[in-house]
């Protein structure tokens, strides 16, 4: 009888470390949710007011937006501003989606530009802030993508990924919060 109690209490003590674990090893990048958007001024290398620098979250207005903070662009997050630039489409003015490169690389904004004329992105403008700028103050150093949908300025969703996190099936995932800021845009 004793045995089975220190074996059961054992297991359960070693389910809550692992457990607690993955809790705390939970990626914190960006605003958090119920905190505020700050603004900022990245170069604008698409859209409405590319090439100049512009605060893109002041654009949004009090409209839901979609802001995408990343590294580098790989498949799943070309996926990703594919399937948030055809929702922008179909949500007409009500959503403004965006995502701004934390990168220097001499060259991205041509790259941008051939993305976007490839992916045929109408709606969500690409962007660049210098990694070392304000932005990337809020950004954890060890995060590649950051999503964040917000509302009014305030944050509704936000998902953090390591570099090799963010893979095809988290694609899905974020696109099932957007009701989250779709539903509130006249709140």
């Amino acid at each position: 009888m004793m045995t089975k109690r220190l074996v059961a209490g054992a297991s359960l003590a070693l389910a809550l470390l692992v457990g607690g674990a993955g809790a705390a090893d939970a990626l914190k990048s960006g605003p958090q949710v119920g905190k505020a958007v700050e603004a900022f001024e990245p170069r604008n290398v698409t859209g409405p007011f590319a090439p100049e620098n512009h605060c893109l979250v002041c654009w949004t207005a009090s409209k839901p937006g979609v802001m995408i903070l990343a590294r580098r662009t790989s498949d799943p997050l070309t996926g990703l501003i594919k399937k948030i630039d055809a929702a922008n489409k179909e949500q007409g003015d009500k959503l403004r989606s965006f995502v701004v490169f934390l990168d220097d690389e001499k060259g991205l904004d041509e790259k941008l530009k051939e993305l976007a004329a490839k992916e045929k992105l109408e709606k969500t403008v690409l962007a660049i802030d210098n990694p070392k700028d304000s932005v990337s103050d809020t950004v954890h150093k060890e995060a590649e993508v950051t999503v964040i949908l917000f509302v009014k300025h305030e944050v509704k969703v936000n998902r953090a990924y390591r570099k090799g996190e963010f893979k095809a099936e988290e694609v899905e995932k974020v696109l099932k919060e957007l009701p989250k800021v779709l539903g509130d845009e006249t709140k």
